[in-house]
């Protein structure tokens, strides 16, 4: 500390090198709290937070606060006041104005505070709460001299049980009888309950039934063949297949209807300006796998990655070209020898490696050295 103040040494100087809160604040907070000036309670919790002081390290702080005014209350408990002997006169002050029942609940709030503050996701807004809280500890609480010291009246009314009334039982007797009866009368035991039968219906008088001739449908070869349920997964294939005619209107996987939809492709990419994408698809070879796929043949990793990044649309129009949901595709990479004849085909990696070692040949010493590879 001495090196730190050069020689300067404070009280003031060794809390702001230790970084620790000095006691003055909470009994500043004491005051504030017993005369329940919450706004001044919260400006000083501010101005310690703006010094860079945690909420935790405030309630921390102030809960041993607490506690020690709670020990200088009883001079049994004296000894275990653990301060400085300059601040052991105004615990005793503070001591004497407060109660010990609001000190208990002001400590228990506060140890409350401590464990949830973790948990809470703005903690200044948390600590604030338990401030405005202690700030009206004595309107929640009432204070009262009994036989037996001071007792702590909380103001929620206390539980009352619920009564239930018991009920009576009922006797049923269950007659039948062929007149309907009146019930009887209810006696003090129970009540009866007599069951009535429906009175006889006489016959009613018989009328010539009218013959209905029903006429049947013709049968058809349709109606022959016997209802069946189709399942809601069947449904949905077979509607599907009629959308989708797979199968049915699919048409032919040959190479040149491959290479019209293809030089199609390429014209799409142009109309749309994508000019890069369409020049590396027209120098892409393709080949027929099978009837349901086909392979795309490039000479370089660039065209490949061109290839890739348009695969997604490429098989869904190639699909509704072909009228073949089956329809898919693949990459291959075949490079071919370096030539110095000139053209206008792009150069793959390789050829840009010899066109660079072949204007500085550095490259080719500094590819040695670093053992790099060409991909």
């Amino acid at each position: 500390i001495v090196s730190f103040s050069h020689g300067n040494l404070t009280y003031s100087n060794t809390l702001e090198h230790l970084n620790i809160l000095d006691e003055d604040y909470f009994f500043r907070f004491m005051e504030q709290l017993h005369q329940q000036q919450a706004s001044d309670a919260l400006l000083l919790y501010d101005e310690i937070h703006q010094k860079g002081f945690e909420g935790d390290t405030l309630l921390e702080g102030f809960a041993e606060f607490i506690r020690n005014i709670l020990v200088s209350k009883d001079s049994k408990t004296l000894k275990l006041l653990d301060v400085s002997d300059d601040f052991k006169p105004r615990y005793l002050e503070a001591a004497q104005k407060s109660d010990a029942g609001w000190l208990i609940s002001a400590l228990n709030i506060i140890s409350e505070s401590v464990i949830q503050f973790k948990a809470s996701r703005n903690k200044k807004l948390h600590v604030e709460l338990a401030l405005i809280k202690l700030s009206y500890l004595s309107q929640a609480i009432q204070l009262s001299s009994g036989a037996q010291g001071l007792e702590k009246k909380k103001l929620v009314e206390s539980g009352k049980a619920v009564s239930f009334r018991a009920l009576t039982l009922y006797k049923l007797d269950q007659t039948q009888t062929s007149k309907p009866s009146k019930p009887a009368p209810a006696t003090s035991v129970g009540a009866k309950l007599t069951i009535e039968t429906e009175p006889e219906k006489k016959p009613k008088t018989t009328q010539p039934e009218k013959k209905i001739q029903q006429v049947n449908p013709p049968v058809t070869a349709d109606a022959e063949r016997p209802i069946q349920k189709i399942g809601s997964l069947d449904a949905i294939r077979n509607q599907a297949s009629k959308q989708l005619g797979i199968q049915h209107q699919s048409k032919l996987l040959e190479i040149e209807a491959l290479n019209e939809a293809w030089k199609l492709y390429i014209e799409k990419l142009t109309a749309e300006q994508n000019h890069s994408t369409a020049s590396n698809f027209s120098y892409c070879e393709l080949k027929i796998t099978d009837e349901h796929s086909f392979e795309v043949i490039t000479e370089s990793n660039i065209q490949q990655k061109f290839i890739e990044s348009e695969k997604a649309s490429l098989i869904h129009y190639m699909q509704a070209f072909f009228k073949d949901r089956l329809l898919k595709l693949t990459v291959t990479i075949i490079e071919k020898p370096y030539t110095d004849e000139p053209g206008e085909r792009p150069l793959n990696s390789r050829e840009i490696y010899a066109q660079m070692v072949e204007k500085n040949p550095l490259i080719q010493v500094l590819k040695e050295k670093l053992q790099m590879t060409i991909e």
